[in-house]
């Protein structure tokens, strides 16, 4: 079975973090973090930013002090039309 992820954002104000800062920011292990979805900047001047932690890592909802909420989740968008040949 393919790993199952969450969305979770971060608040880190100053630069931009790296995996491993997200990671200590959530308290998981940058192995549970999605290293090809990388930190995706939401809100950069505000210092919000977006990462994938494995859905069992990320421990339940958060709501904390020191910015971090989720997890979101992060459906696949796709196209509502109908497949090429399938009209």
């Amino acid at each position: 079975m393919a790993d199952v992820f969450v969305l979770m954002m971060i608040e880190s104000p100053g630069k931009v973090p790296d995996l491993a800062r997200a990671a200590g920011l959530l308290g998981v292990d940058t192995s549970e973090m999605d290293a090809a979805f990388g930190v995706v900047p939401i809100d950069p001047e505000n210092g919000k930013y977006a990462v994938q932690v494995r859905a069992d890592a990320a421990a339940g909802p958060r709501n904390s002090a020191d910015g971090s909420s989720g997890p979101y989740s992060n459906p696949r968008i796709e196209g509502y039309s109908p497949k090429e040949g399938k009209r």
